[in-house]
């Protein structure tokens, strides 16, 4: 392929992906809508999975292909770009400012915190093995099932008060 043949493509392709990003985002602000949970709570999630669903297929890819210091570059880096660089241009550029949902950070924000200090403890011995991993995995599952959990009963509080 030539060199202006990969830059089309590469413009296609950037064209594709932020019409996708949009419905991605609709998507998300229909589901919290639908669910009556703060759209931070949905971005979170769902929004989350679908922007770092490329990032997962490039580290698995990498894995298997016994490159596994390239997964966990870009995991690495995946991070420290969003804290680093997207979360403030998202306060920069804001037309409006950025509120934070109390709930959000009281417990997202302690799970980011504990989950990087685990994964950084977990890597001191220079080895993050297949049990190390699935530890992650698990709480990572048991992280979304707690904020469903504590969302669904606040929201059930929310309801009863204004019943009352």
């Amino acid at each position: 392929m030539g060199l202006w043949a990969a830059i089309v493509l590469m413009a296609v392709s950037f064209a594709v992906l932020a019409r996708s990003a949009d419905w991605l985002v609709e998507g998300a602000v229909g589901v919290a809508q639908l669910l009556k949970m703060p759209a931070m709570v949905i971005g979170i999630v769902i929004v989350s999975m679908g922007t770092t669903a490329p990032e997962l297929a490039v580290s698995m890819q990498a894995a298997l292909a016994g490159q596994p210091e390239i997964a966990l570059g870009n995991a690495v880096g995946s991070v420290i770009y969003d804290d680093g660089l997207a979360l403030p241009l998202v306060a920069l550029f804001s037309p409006v400012v950025v509120i934070i949902d109390r709930f959000v950070l009281r417990y997202t924000a302690i799970f980011l915190i504990a989950v990087d200090l685990l994964a950084y403890w977990m890597c001191l011995d220079g080895v993050l093995s297949q049990r190390e991993g699935m530890l992650l995995v698990l709480g990572f599952c048991g992280y979304l099932a707690y904020t469903y959990r504590v969302r669904s009963r606040t929201r059930a509080e929310d309801t009863e008060t204004k019943e009352d």
